[in-house]
Order: structure tokens, then sequence, then C-alpha cells
């Protein structure tokens, strides 16, 4: 091609720039305008940190830029190339990538640790550091004028500018004085200054929850049902207890179950088994943690108690179950004496936040084998 030619062909203008949409969609937005060429034309939009859009078989100028982005996406160096059917090439770097470099989403930014401060009062600290795995790294920024709100059962429970919870070596956000109960952090992102980095969404919010006093190693949150009891409403009846025949002693040891890590005759207490309405006691049934590689080895089992409405508790009725075995990546299995087992067919992080675990009642939680769980239909509940 000619010089001539190839003059025919030129960039006019070119621009990109970060946007955080107000449902707290990351995206970039922008267009490429050209002159000359013969089309159809092929537009490239990239920059070196990886962002890339490439459009083919347009066939007039301009071309509109709307693209959603991931965890992380820099625009520095971002530049607009432009082809046409004749080879004519024109290559420009892209304007008004505004204030910041990058769209970040705080989705997986942190990485939170619960620790025990005095396990025996049940008095606990949360954690946040920063998620190496994402590449925004929120401890990069001077934190000027970011601030939070952490919510316990959903009432306030501090609040405050993110500087005054920091700590370091390593950098992270630290929250004490935290006691039993379901735990909301959000972030408020949207006004801070000198930051390089634009967080979608701009109130992120972390939950977690903290366990009670002396549940300090693993702990894991199950729900199921037995479908020979379930009623309408979606509750199973708990008629074997208001006959009085629940016993408060398991009864598995002396079926010929063998736990592990926990020992036999395991009680409960009269206060538990006479809860009326959901939460009700169903039945026991026995929770095992099993090894995630060979799930045919079991690490530890307990007895616990099912609830009408299928939440799966401890035998002092809290609403998780406690072992005293070390965080890591477990299966989940569920036993009844005459259902038969369901186990997932991925592992669990478990840890000691009480509300980590499976809710074998959705379909999207994955089980072993194949037909593990019976699809029912239940009147009063919507879907199966």
């Amino acid at each position: 091609m000619t010089t001539a030619a190839r003059s025919q062909c030129s960039i006019t203008w070119a621009h990109l720039t970060p946007f955080c949409e107000v449902t707290g969609v990351a995206k970039v937005v922008g267009a490429v305008h050209w002159t000359g060429g013969t089309p159809p034309y092929s537009v490239v939009v990239s920059a070196p940190g990886g962002f890339f859009l490439q459009v083919d078989g347009v066939m007039s100028s301009p071309v509109f830029v709307d693209e959603t982005v991931g965890n992380f996406t820099s625009l520095v160096g971002a530049t607009a190339t432009v082809t046409d059917a004749g080879g004519c090439f024109a290559s420009s770097p892209m304007q008004n990538l505004g204030s910041y470099s990058a769209i970040g989403s705080t989705g997986s930014l942190f990485t939170l640790t619960l620790t025990a401060t005095n396990c025996a009062s049940g008095i606990f600290s949360a954690s946040f550091a920063d998620n190496t795995l994402q590449e925004a790294n929120l401890f990069n920024e001077p934190l000027t004028g970011y601030t939070y709100t952490l919510r316990k059962n959903g009432s306030v429970f501090a609040t405050g500018s993110l500087g005054s919870v920091l700590q370091t070596g390593p950098a992270r956000l630290v929250f004490g004085g935290l006691t039993y109960g379901q735990y909301d952090l959000e972030l408020d992102l949207t006004t801070g200054s000198g930051q390089s980095v634009e967080y979608c969404p701009a109130q992120p919010v972390y939950s977690f929850c903290v366990p009670k006093a002396n549940d300090c190693q693993t702990n894991v949150s199950v729900r199921v049902v037995l479908a020979s009891v379930l009623g309408s409403g979606g509750l199973m009846s708990d008629g074997l207890r208001a006959a009085g025949l629940l016993p408060l002693s398991e009864p598995y040891t002396a079926l010929g179950y063998t736990y592990v890590g926990t020992a036999p005759g395991a009680t409960s207490t009269a206060g538990v088994l006479a809860v009326t309405g959901n939460d009700a006691i169903v039945d026991w049934v026995v929770v095992e943690l099993r090894n995630n590689t060979t799930p045919t080895t079991i690490v530890a089992s307990r007895p616990a108690l099912l609830q009408r409405d299928g939440d799966v508790v401890d035998l002092d009725g809290d609403p998780y179950v406690s072992f005293p075995v070390a965080s890591g990546l477990y299966k989940v299995a569920v036993r009844h004496r005459n259902h038969l087992g369901v186990m997932t067919s991925a592992g669990f992080t478990l840890n000691n936040d009480p509300c980590r675990g499976p809710n074998l009642l959705l379909p999207a939680t994955g089980t072993n084998g194949t037909n593990a769980r019976r699809q029912m239909t239940v009147p009063g509940v919507t879907g199966t």
C-alpha cells in the first residue's frame, strides 16, 4: 500500500474510562472514531494490564465501548487500533482515561480470619487481609476518607474510618471484641481521596458469623430434610418428639455406628427437645466431615439434631455443629437411621465461622453419586 493510500485511514479520536454502574457492575466505556479506509473494519482496544476488546465486521465509524470487566482491569497505556479491508492500519493512544488507572471488583478483595481472643468467654476478633489472588489491593491506597460500618444481627455495632482499624505487619483491618452473632461489614469507598483504583460496588458487604463460647475450632452449618416426614410448607413432622419417643441420648451407637473423634452416648437436654414450632426437633442424625481427597475416610463424626425447618443443630441447640478438628477443606455427609445418607460432591472450606457449610435443600449444592437426593413437589412451597 502506498503512503498516500495509508494516510486515508486515520483515527481522529479514541477515549476510554472506568465506570461504576449504580448496580455496582464495573465497566469500561468509551469510543473510537476514524476516517478513511474501506469497510469492513476491525477495531482492537487493548491495555498492557490485560484489557482486550476486538470487534470485527464493523461497517462504519465510530465503535462504542461498553464492556463489563472482572476483578481488576488496568487501563494505563490503553491503545486503539483500526484495520480496514485493504490493509489500512492506524493506531492511537486512548484518551480521557479518567483519574483512575483501574476498576476493581471488591467481591473477593479480602481474606478473612476469625480468631478467638478468649475462647471460654466467646470473644473473637476478625482480621481482613489482602487476598493475593485478587490483583487490586486496598492497602495500596491511602485510605483517606474511606469509612466502614460493622453491623451485628442487623444493628450498627461500630462505625468509623478505615484508618482507625488498620493494623500493620501485615496490613489488615482488625475488628475486636466480637461475640456470638452474624456480622456484616460495609465499606464506603466512594469518598476517598488520592486513590488510584475505582472500586465497584461502592458499598461492598462482607458477611461472617462468630460462634459461641468454647466453639473455637471447626464449625459447620448444614440444612437437610427427611423425605418421609416432609409436609406442607416445607416443614417436617415432629411427631416422634410430640409423642415423647425421642431419646435424650444418641441412638446410633446402639445401632452399630462407630463415631470418629466422639465418645458414644452423647446426650441432649429436655429443654432442647421441648422446643415447638419451626425449630422443634424431628430426629437424631449424624454429621460427618470426610477427607476431601479420599472421601471414604471419615475425619470426624458427631451426633446432631434435625429441626422441622431443616436446620441441623448441635446437642445444646446451637444452630451449627462444632467439631474439635483443625480448619480445612472437607466433604460433608449427613446420615440417618432409616434414610439413605447424602454427601457433598465438593469440599467446603470450614473453620470457626459457624455460618459455613452446605444447604442440601438447594439443587445447586452438588452431591456425591447419582440422584443422591429426591426431588419433591411440596405444597405451599414455590418450585421443588
